[in-house]
């Protein structure tokens, strides 16, 4: 058994079965097993793999298919880049609320969607779960030195719930089937708000299936998905990147324009 290598750490619009089921059929008849299904008992394939974000973006579902050589169990993970966040903890200074602290924390994945054919209690005590680090508690952020365990702890639940919250974290059990013997899938749905990349560096989604049997980890498939800004909206963000001086003294000259077009349009009222 060899493993695959692999760094361990809205609106939908799926595709009608029938097109999946096919599709699939394809993929078999195109890269059939040289030998036997013992040479690669995991086959995955997604029905698309670059997500173009333009200015009308409303979010997207593609469907991950795959089949095994046994039965087993399949988790999915899929992760977006990392990214440094900042939390602030309000509080009461002199009966005002306010930000009375505020952190930074590194290695914050942007986008984690986890899902399985079974409830994820099943798998939260096997070995091979906590190893690779797999779970919304298992994520290692990295804190400042100067934080405590215990406020680590609750800064950790808070960054899962905001997560959550925005539908950047999903947790979806079961949703994993098995409509045709071995062959599974399953919806990853991405959010209008889901971070991309730009035309210098596109959003990296990493997507990892993993096989077990009886509790054990047989097999890993990873692949990836790219999700990046595409049309006008990617050329505004590439300027202000590019040309921050410039595009700072167009955004101040396009305001008074405004202003004054506006003032102009008001008296001849």
């Amino acid at each position: 058994m060899s493993y695959r290598p692999l760094t361990p750490k809205h609106p939908t619009h799926d595709l009608p079965y029938g097109l999946v089921l096919l599709g699939f059929i394809l993929f078999l008849v195109a890269f059939p097993l040289k030998t036997s299904h013992a040479d690669d008992p995991l086959m995955v394939d997604l029905t698309d793999r670059l997500i173009e974000v333009t200015s009308g973006f409303t979010g997207k579902s593609i469907t991950l298919f795959g089949a095994v050589d046994q039965e087993s169990d399949i988790l999915l993970v899929v992760e977006g880049p990392s990214a440094t966040i900042s939390l602030r903890e309000k509080g009461k200074v002199a009966g005002i609320w306010t930000n009375i602290n505020q952190e930074k924390v590194s290695y914050v994945p942007s986008f984690y969607h986890i899902a399985s054919n079974k409830p994820l209690s099943e798998f939260e005590n096997l070995d091979f779960f906590n190893n690779w680090e797999l779970g919304f508690n298992n994520l290692k952020f990295q804190f400042p030195d100067n934080i405590s365990q215990a406020d680590q702890q609750k800064y950790h639940e808070a960054i899962i719930q905001l997560m959550q919250q925005k539908q950047l974290y999903i947790s979806a059990p079961s949703s994993i089937t098995f409509p045709r013997n071995r062959l599974f899938r399953t919806n990853i749905t991405f959010p209008d708000n889901v971070p991309t990349g730009t035309s210098h560096s596109t959003g990296t989604y990493s997507v990892t299936v993993y096989m077990i049997k009886d509790g054990e980890l047989q097999d890993v498939d990873t692949s990836t998905i790219l999700i990046s800004k595409a049309g006008f909206s990617d050329y505004i963000y590439s300027f202000s990147q590019e040309n921050g001086a410039i595009y700072g003294l167009l955004a101040i000259l396009s305001a008074l324009f405004c202003g004054w077009l506006g003032n102009v349009l008001l008296k001849r009222r």
